[in-house]
């Protein structure tokens, strides 16, 4: 096969292509692009409770302890939690906390059996170096002969609720449908 092209129009064409490639805008999304999540309690629609905190001043979170205070007594489908001879027991609750996507926390082991009120789990300070990370927080029922039932989940990213004034703790409160959870963080600078 002969080339049309001779050396030199293959290294103009090369650099041509490379750069039509690099002026070309990325098709990447962006942490940024994603809406951030609203605290459910706050009318404000800027979460931060501290304006004048820039994004600079705080360098880490940590995760210190979660709380369900309260959830509806039956699944969304009025069925049981758990299956019984004996009536309606209450859910076996345990969490499951994701940060950008990788499970930190599984506590399948720390569930609360036959869960009447309110619930905490201590979960030992995890950090968070990203403070716009984005946190999951995943509630289920234990089942230990069938699948586990989802009860509900929430995510959101510290940076939205920085502490106020001199404080270095905050928390995100989660309300709906009938749930209200809260998560407790210690922030560093």
């Amino acid at each position: 096969m002969i080339s049309v092209f001779k050396p030199w129009h293959r290294i103009v064409l090369i650099l041509a292509l490379g750069t039509l490639l690099l002026s070309t805008p990325s098709c990447k999304k962006d942490k940024d692009d994603d809406p951030q999540p609203t605290n459910n309690n706050n009318p404000n629609p800027n979460p931060n409770p501290n304006p004048q905190d820039t994004s600079k001043t705080w360098r880490t979170a940590k995760l210190t302890r979660l709380e369900l205070l309260s959830f509806p007594a039956n699944k969304p489908d009025g069925g049981n939690w758990d299956n019984s001879f004996t009536g309606n027991p209450p859910p076996d609750v345990f969490a499951i906390i994701n940060i950008d996507g990788k499970e930190v926390f599984d506590g399948i082991d720390s569930r609360k059996e036959n869960l009447q009120g309110s619930a905490s789990w201590t979960l030992s300070s995890m950090p968070v170096t990203d403070l716009d990370a984005r946190i999951q927080v995943v509630l289920k029922d234990y089942d230990s002969l069938s699948g586990h039932d989802d009860m509900t989940s929430f995510t959101f990213s510290p940076r939205n609720y920085l502490p106020a004034g001199t404080s270095t703790s905050n928390t995100y409160t989660y309300k709906s449908g009938g749930y209200e959870v809260k998560l407790y963080m210690t922030f560093a600078k």
